[in-house]
């Protein structure tokens, strides 16, 4: 029996191969689009979750509140946190100190600058980072011991046993010979910690000064805890005041220096918890994903739904012949709904076969290294919800059509108008659900475009950044070294070094001022031509000079937020309030211009030509390496070439270092790699819900049209024109779409709506984009019913009433 009803469901499909090629197209599309945004989304939330012990470990994190109620939050930390807890604290099991730095890493004459991980020798114990050679438990008990990953042993070492093999590592300005203890795994992409080259912390007294090593108010590491159980956290906080107060003395002030503890499960996608060592994701990416991927998925089940409908009109005579001869009402139940199941199953295995030859191109869209393993809870997933969906799209064939009277059908007085407004109803949510989705991509395209051409304040275009990764004696001697040596190209615009460039995090450095109120601000180190070079435009004053020896140590240039705030009408010749700081005066005042991304408001700042500033500052936090950067504003002529000259260039100037470059408004556009990720993802999902909805739509007016053959027949032998008839059946699917717009135009509003809020400068929401959203369904929806429409419409109307 089950292979019969299995060879009449086939021969169906086969028979009515349109049918069965929208059915299985449409939902596979769907089944494939959302699988792959499982995936992406299923790696966002598992970020740390490999660790065995991650529902008891944490990062602290700390919460400075001034008595003005300024909040000064950060999750990297001082040095001094690690003892103090482990010393203090009888819960904390386990505590490890996690800082980056940009240092030269070399090895005979090979040489390249890396971000080298300084950690605490008990790493490898909090943290499950296994290890592929060297012991566990001594892979960094030696001071001169470094622990590599495979891909930094295969780059220094390639086939050859790295353990007992040396590297040398600048530290500071001091070259250390270092020997290879062990290698560890490459840290899983799902991993906060990302690293390359770990040291132990023994080496600090290499890269701070002793003050930094036991100041509470400067912070330079990330600094994680193991509990025992999560009612260890509870004693350890109540514990804290009293601890802090020990060690902070006449600094701790109740409630102003607080430390909160952020579990590690939770770091990846908080984004109430400042960015740490690496870079965090917004969860409310996560969410408008996977909705969209429902979404798309939604619409794909109620297209196989709606032309389930559909085609159940055509096969009310089958039952009726199936009936007459015999054929029971729960034989027709089980073909009715095996026919719906096996399109299902014929869907999944197909959305996964999609899905699999789409994950490289996938991957490069989302930016990550996603594999799918066929036999995983996805799959099971997917299943079920195959399974679900031919249920739903074969009840009403299996339920209603297999209790009509077989004579009423047979006579040709069977109605079955009946799901004619559900069907419809159908299409009209798709389309709603559709317009949303082009509405919303719209928008994001706009505010992308907007955020990659909006005027920064400087000129971005043409800017090649060059790290030195030198200490800044060499890295000040390379740069003139460079200088004069490309004075005489006609290929160089100009050139100028900074501490930091524009489009990477600026040094962030508060200070009480004299009447004790927390001041803060941004600062960068930069060259007397920096302002000339990037194009800045002065409001005020006078740029840096070279003729003025005084303006090397005594001169700052600041920025119209940093006016505003301390109130000045003449800021010329005006001094920071705080006691600390040198002698200083601010020489000039420079036009606000976005050094950091658009998603926030330009802030105080401070530009200085050497780093004495910093000696009246308080708390500091270097978000990105301080090393020097050389940036060269060439001519568009050339540029390849050009890019020869300065590699030549450096090779002469600092022969013993790598050379490596970028351009700066790329390293701007990597400020939004989420949005743009985020906006291209969109765009596919809403080109698959279109197609789908289209499908869907071409169904419902193949519908339309084998209901309504004999009155088109009518209408053209009355003298209808063909015209007429298609202005007609267009208009009925217009409203249909109109409707759907109406519904969608303020779901989308709201939507886009709360999504800008997240950037500082934003576009407003057009009028235009909804009128043109709205076009565009309608158009794409006529278009894909008047094939149908214009076929039957030409049709020559004898046919239609031969019948009669």
């Amino acid at each position: 029996m089950l292979k019969n009803y299995l060879k009449v469901a086939l021969r169906n499909l086969f028979r009515h191969k349109l049918y069965t090629f929208i059915n299985v197209a449409g939902l596979a599309v769907g089944i494939a689009f959302c699988l792959l945004i499982i995936l992406f989304v299923q790696h966002e939330w598992s970020y740390d979750r490999f660790h065995p012990n991650a529902q008891r470990m944490y990062r602290v994190a700390l919460k400075e509140i001034t008595p003005d109620k300024t909040e000064y939050f950060n999750t990297v930390t001082p040095i001094v946190f690690a003892p103090m807890l482990k010393q203090n604290l009888a819960e904390v099991e386990q505590v490890v100190r996690v800082c980056t730095r940009s240092n030269l890493v070399k090895r005979n004459e090979v040489s390249f600058s890396e971000t080298i991980h300084i950690v605490d020798t008990n790493f490898f114990h909090l943290f499950n980072f296994p290890l592929i050679k060297g012991p566990k438990n001594t892979a960094l008990r030696n001071p001169n011991s470094v622990v590599l990953t495979e891909e930094s042993a295969i780059k220094y070492f390639g086939k050859e046993d790295p353990i007992g093999k040396t590297l040398t590592i600048r530290l500071r300005d001091t070259d250390i010979d270092f020997t290879v203890s062990a290698v560890a795994k490459n840290a899983p992409s799902h991993s906060s910690i990302q690293f390359d080259y770990l040291i132990s912390f023994e080496n600090a007294k290499h890269i701070w000064h002793e003050r930094a090593l036991k100041a509470f108010f400067q912070v330079f590491v990330e600094t994680y805890i193991q509990l025992p159980d999560e009612a260890a956290l509870t004693n350890l906080q109540a514990k804290l005041p009293a601890v802090l107060k020990q060690n902070l003395g006449e600094d701790y002030t109740p409630g102003g220096y607080n430390l909160l503890f952020q579990p590690i499960t939770d770091i990846h996608l908080n984004k109430d918890f400042p960015e740490g060592i690496e870079p965090i994701s917004d969860p409310a990416y996560s969410y408008i994903l996977a909705t969209v991927a429902v979404l798309v998925l939604l619409i794909a089940s109620i297209n196989f739904i709606t032309l389930s409908l559909g085609r159940s009109v055509s096969r009310a005579r089958e039952v009726g012949i199936r009936k007459v001869v015999g054929a029971e009402r729960k034989q027709l139940i089980t073909q009715f709904w095996g026919e719906a199941i096996l399109i299902s199953l014929l869907s999944l295995i197909t959305g996964i076969m999609l899905a699999t030859f789409s994950l490289p191109v996938f991957n490069d869209l989302a930016g990550q290294t996603l594999t799918y393993n066929l036999v995983s809870e996805i799959t099971l997933f997917s299943l079920i919800l195959s399974m679900i969906v031919g249920l739903l799209a074969g009840m009403y064939p299996a339920i209603f059509l297999s209790r009509f009277n077989p004579i009423e059908v047979l006579k040709g007085h069977l109605k079955v108008s009946d799901a004619g407004i559900f069907r419809q109803g159908l299409i009209v949510f798709q389309f709603v659900l559709s317009i949303s989705l082009i509405i919303c991509t719209l928008i994001m395209s706009q505010q992308l475009r907007y955020l990659q051409n909006k005027n920064l304040g400087f000129d971005k275009e043409q800017v090649i950044v060059i790290p030195t990764g030198a200490d800044e004696t060499d890295a000040l001697a390379i740069y003139e070294r460079m200088k004069n040596e490309l004075a005489t190209h006609q290929s160089i615009a100009g050139i100028t070094n900074a501490m930091f460039t524009l489009g990477e995090g600026w040094a962030e450095a508060d200070y009480h001022d004299n009447t004790n109120t927390v001041r803060a601000m941004a600062i960068n180190v930069v060259d007397h031509d920096f302002q000339k070079i990037m194009k800045t435009k002065m409001v005020a004053g006078r740029d840096f000079s070279k003729d003025i020896s005084a303006d090397i140590s005594e001169a700052i240039i600041v920025n119209e937020a940093l006016v505003k705030e301390y109130g000045w009408k003449n800021p010329i010749g005006e001094r920071l309030p705080g006691k600390d700081f040198p002698p200083h005066q601010i020489i000039g005042v420079v036009k606000d211009f976005n050094y950091q991304s658009l998603h926030t408001p330009v802030k105080p700042l401070v530009m200085a030509l050497s780093d004495s500033i910093f000696q009246g500052t308080e708390n500091v936090n270097f978000s990105s390496s301080s090393r020097r950067k050389i940036l060269v504003r060439i001519k568009p002529e050339n540029i390849q070439t050009t890019i020869a000259l300065l590699e030549q260039t450096w090779k002469k100037a600092a022969p013993s270092l790598p050379y490596t470059f970028s351009f700066m408004d790329e390293t701007l556009n990597k400020q939004y790699q989420a949005e743009i990720r985020l906006s291209n993802m969109m765009n596919y999902a809403t080109g698959f819900a279109v197609f789908i909805a289209c499908l869907g739509l071409f169904s419902l007016a193949t519908l339309a049209v084998q209901k309504r053959q004999r009155e088109i027949g009518v209408r053209k032998v009355m003298g209808a024109s063909v015209k007429s008839i298609v202005v007609l059946f267009s208009r009925e699917f217009a409203k249909l779409v109109i409707i759907a717009f109406v519904v969608a135009a303020p779901l989308a509003y709201f939507i886009m709506h709360s999504w800008l809020q997240d950037f500082a400068y934003r576009i407003p929401i057009s009028v235009w984009i909804y009128l043109l959203a709205g076009i565009l369904s309608l158009v794409i929806a006529l278009l894909t019913v008047s094939y149908q429409v214009i076929r039957a419409a030409l049709a020559n109307p004898v046919n239609a009433l031969r019948s009669e």
